[in-house]
């Protein structure tokens, strides 16, 4: 499924680009997964694309949201977030896509183990790699995330198709060993 992003977006991403460092398609593939870019109601309500709580430039949002005063408000203080140490020591030396994104994770933004998958498929599903300025540009395979972080619980695409080619195969096995049970006491 691709999501059509307005111009407007797009440059809300170069901006923290320029400014934070952050590539574009992490920034697009994170405004979505964490706001369905822009339709849920703390993105409507408190201009916060990011989820980040605390408290924002227009205070707060049901005492745990920040909330901004405008869409551009909350981009920049997503990036402002992501330019502290704590991430950009993880980010430094990231050569991908999935390794820049790996960074963030590990230095604290969100500790969800499938958190790198859901929004490397939003960034491969929607092409938000043609949005980069960067280094980036063309490097977004799932199967790098795994290669980012080896202390980490991400499979990539190879370990579940491991994981459902084993499922599968046991499934088998059972209905076969249950046709035998019944042919034998037929």
């Amino acid at each position: 499924m691709s999501i059509k992003i307005n111009s407007e977006i797009v440059n809300y991403a170069h901006m923290v680009k320029e400014k934070y460092g952050v590539p574009e398609s992490v920034t697009l593939g994170q405004a979505i997964l964490e706001s369905g870019l822009g339709k849920s109601n703390i993105a409507n309500q408190a201009n916060n694309w990011f989820g980040m709580k605390g408290s924002g430039n227009a205070g707060q949002y049901n005492g745990t949201w920040a909330k901004y005063n405008s869409v551009y408000d909350s981009f920049d203080a997503y990036g402002k977030l992501l330019s502290k140490e704590r991430y950009t020591s993880k980010t430094k030396n990231a050569k991908t896509t999935a390794e820049y994104l790996q960074g963030v994770v590990d230095g604290g933004y969100c500790p969800d183990d499938g958190y790198v998958i859901n929004v490397l498929n939003i960034i491969n599903d929607n092409n938000l790699e043609q949005y980069n300025t960067s280094e980036y540009k063309g490097t977004s395979d799932i199967t790098d995330s795994e290669t980012a972080n080896n202390d980490t619980n991400v499979t990539g695409i190879k370990g579940i198709l491991s994981s459902i080619t084993s499922w599968v195969l046991m499934l088998v096995i059972l209905i076969l060993a249950i046709l035998f049970l019944v042919g034998a006491f037929s």
